[in-house]
């Protein structure tokens, strides 16, 4: 009986190439991937809570729902409760949270963070903290809030990070949120938008044509 003979040698060829696409893929495609990918670690948002929530807004026109946004408007000369909303798109480990408003010609008249909070912490050490008090906050040249933390964040643990912000002159800020990972820094933007008065509606972008009004504020000191 005659038997085709198998071509052993174009076998061996096919796995040895796929053995070398395998290695390619996992020494230096997925590293440089997953690199790529941290430099946007989170999906972020700025929170606005229901009213019947304990947490202070002090910005906007609250109602029933959880509402997130990307832009705030808020008054000129004021202080308010700032928190943002971080959705890892992987894993990762933060060894630094970083919040500033961009630009070096405007440090006198951008808002700035003052200290941090947290709504979702009832007691313990860590609900608030300032750079007088904790040796792990710091605040930079640029008015760039510090928080030094090692913490490991997964897919599915969306975590809150709050700064009590005083707003100075009128004009629109890119609001920058950083998140040091163990290979690269990950930057998000935001905008803050100081008006007076604030007409300018919020997107929600948890909701489809969802808007929020801003709250009429009047001035510190005025």
């Amino acid at each position: 009986m005659f038997r085709i003979p198998w071509p052993w040698d174009m076998i061996a060829a096919l796995i040895s190439a796929a053995v070398l696409i395998l290695y390619v893929a996992v020494e230096f495609v997925r590293p440089r991937l997953r690199r790529r990918k941290l430099r946007r670690p989170c999906n972020v948002t700025i929170v606005i809570p229901p009213e019947r929530q304990s947490q202070p807004c002090e910005f906007a026109i609250l109602d029933d729902d959880w509402h997130h946004t990307k832009e705030i408007t808020v008054p000129p000369h004021a202080t308010i409760h700032l928190e943002f909303c971080l959705k890892p798109r992987l894993d990762f480990t933060e060894s630094e949270f970083a919040f500033g408003c961009d630009g070096d010609a405007n440090l006198d008249t951008k808002p700035i963070a003052l200290s941090s909070f947290s709504s979702f912490i009832d007691k313990g050490k860590q609900k608030n903290g300032n750079p007088e008090s904790d040796d792990n906050h710091y605040t930079d040249r640029h008015r760039y809030y510090h928080i030094i933390r090692t913490r490991q964040r997964s897919v599915g643990q969306d975590y809150i990070a709050g700064f009590l912000v005083a707003t100075r002159d009128v004009g629109v800020c890119k609001a920058d949120i950083e998140v040091t990972t163990e290979e690269v820094q990950g930057i998000h933007h935001l905008t803050i938008r100081v008006e007076k008065p604030q007409k300018t509606a919020m997107r929600c972008t948890a909701h489809k044509g969802c808007y929020i009004k801003p709250r009429a504020k009047v001035e510190n000191g005025s």
